[in-house]
């Protein structure tokens, strides 16, 4: 079995949808962005996706890969996440809905 291979088998991805109060859009990017930029540091992490709504009004969703389930375990865990979920406290967000997913394509 080839690396590659063997990697997507024991990788992992998580997916987050959040709906925002539409005033909030801006805060939100400058939010993700860091997030994205924190997490670009975290050992085994693969990558963040960025899918913005269209129409407006629909989820913001960021897909984010790990080389394994539990490096993604970790970084769920981390105090990194942490102080970002309580910066995101501060932006007006409607809804949310958390998905992990095994696996993941290169």
């Amino acid at each position: 079995m080839s690396k590659c291979a063997q990697k997507k088998q024991g990788a992992a991805t998580i997916v987050f949808a959040r709906k925002l109060i539409p005033v909030q859009h801006d805060r939100y990017e400058r939010w993700i962005g860091r997030v994205a930029g924190g997490t670009s540091d975290f050992a085994g992490y693969g990558g963040t996706t960025l899918l913005r709504p269209a129409p407006p009004g629909d989820a913001n969703t960021a897909i984010v890969h790990f080389d394994t389930a539990e490096i993604l375990g970790r970084w769920l865990n981390s105090d990194e996440r942490k102080r970002c979920l309580k910066d995101l406290e501060t932006i007006g967000i409607e809804s949310e809905e958390v998905t992990p997913l095994a696996g993941r394509d290169h």
